[in-house]
Formats: C-alpha cells, sequence, structure tokens
C-alpha cells in the first residue's frame, strides 16, 4: 500500500531529521504538536523513514568526501602544504633557533688553506637579540596559524646579575639600556 502523498511528505520531512542527526524523542515531540498526531504515528512514520536516511546520509557522506579528496588533489598538484605541515616547519625553526640560542653559538664556514671547514661561532649580543626577536616571530606566526591570541608582553627589569630566562623575557630595549648602564 503507498502512502497518501501527504505521509509522504511527512515521511520524508523525517528522512531529512533523521539524516542530520536527530534522535526519535526529538521527532516526536517536534512534529507530533505540529501535525497533531499521536506518538505511535510519528514512530511509524520513523521506521518508514529510516531507510530513506540511510540512503540520505550515504549520499552527503559520498558527496563530502569527494570533495575532500578534490581538495586534497589540488593541493598536491599546487605544492600546497596542510596546515599541521607548516606549523611543524615553523615549530622545527623554533626549536633550531633556541638551540643556537642555548649553544651561544652557530654553525659557520671558515676558509682554511684553500677549503671551506664548519665551525662554531660564539654568538654577539645583537646577534642574540636578533635571534630572540626571529623567535617571537616564529611563535607570532605559529599562534595565528593555530588561532590563538598574541601572548601577552612580560615587562622584566635588568639588574645585577642575569640567567637566560631574564634575557627571554627581556625586550630588546631592556637589554640596550642594560649594556649601555654596564658600560658606565
Amino acid at each position: 500500500m503507498t502512502p497518501s502523498p501527504q505521509i509522504q511528505v511527512r515521511i520524508s520531512a523525517i528522512a531529512k531529521e533523521l539524516a542530520n542527526g536527530k534522535t526519535g524523542f526529538e521527532l516526536v515531540e517536534k512534529y507530533g504538536k505540529r501535525w497533531n498526531v499521536k506518538k505511535t504515528s510519528i514512530n511509524n512514520y520513523i521506521k518508514l523513514a529510516k531507510p530513506i536516511a540511510k540512503t540520505l546520509q550515504s549520499k552527503a557522506d559520498n558527496a563530502a568526501s569527494e570533495v575532500m579528496v578534490a581538495e586534497i588533489k589540488e593541493a598536491t598538484l599546487k605544492g600546497l602544504k596542510t596546515k599541521h605541515e607548516r606549523l611543524m616547519i615553523l615549530q622545527n625553526e623554533v626549536d633550531r633557533c633556541f638551540s643556537e640560542l642555548y649553544d651561544d653559538a652557530v654553525d659557520n664556514f671558515a676558509d682554511f688553506g684553500g677549503g671551506r671547514k664548519n665551525v662554531k661561532k660564539q654568538l654577539t649580543v645583537i646577534e642574540k637579540v636578533k635571534l630572540r626577536q626571529v623567535i617571537y616571530q616564529l611563535q607570532s606566526e605559529i599562534s595565528k596559524i593555530e588561532g590563538d591570541y598574541a601572548p601577552v608582553k612580560n615587562e622584566s627589569k635588568l639588574t645585577g646579575e642575569l640567567n637566560f630566562s631574564d634575557l627571554m623575557q627581556a625586550s630588546t630595549d631592556e637589554l640596550f639600556k642594560y649594556l649601555e648602564n654596564r658600560k658606565k
């Protein structure tokens, strides 16, 4: 027996709701009052709508996966990197800068007797400041990609003996003032 057009419209509406993740209880509450029918009628509509909802859901899943595959193909053809890959590149660069800052030296090449040799060169104060600026810029870029807010600026007063954490928190201006006061 084929349902009447009015019943078919109700079944289609319920099928769409089921495909969008609505529960039977929600459908009974929503459509029971709207259509002025009992819970058993809604439950019968739900039984008839479940196969239709499965079909709708599988079509939506297929369309979504086709779109995702097309985007991945396009990105691959263009050589674009994913968000995760870009974050890893930036984080690796931050790690490299931190290791140079901790080691207080960078790899440098020097000419010895017509050949080039890899040697460690000690960082100057200006190079350390520049390295810290690069780290800050890279971390800001990572935060932008992740959607984080900019870090709160910590004010640090440089006096007496310094440790590494004081230098990392100090602004460039504070470092220059400290060095000028130290020369006097």
